[in-house]
């Protein structure tokens, strides 16, 4: 019982980590896209 409840917590946790990284990679993405965009400006 009790492993089964520390499984599905990690699971639940794992799955909460999902959006903080996506939204953690969609902002570098962005960062990275306006950088690109400024240098293509600069040239």
């Amino acid at each position: 019982m009790c492993i089964i409840t520390v499984v599905r917590t990690l699971a639940i946790n794992e799955l909460q980590d999902i959006p903080k990284f996506a939204s953690a990679k969609h902002k570098l993405l962005k960062t990275f896209e306006k950088t690109n965009r400024d240098i293509i400006k600069i040239f």
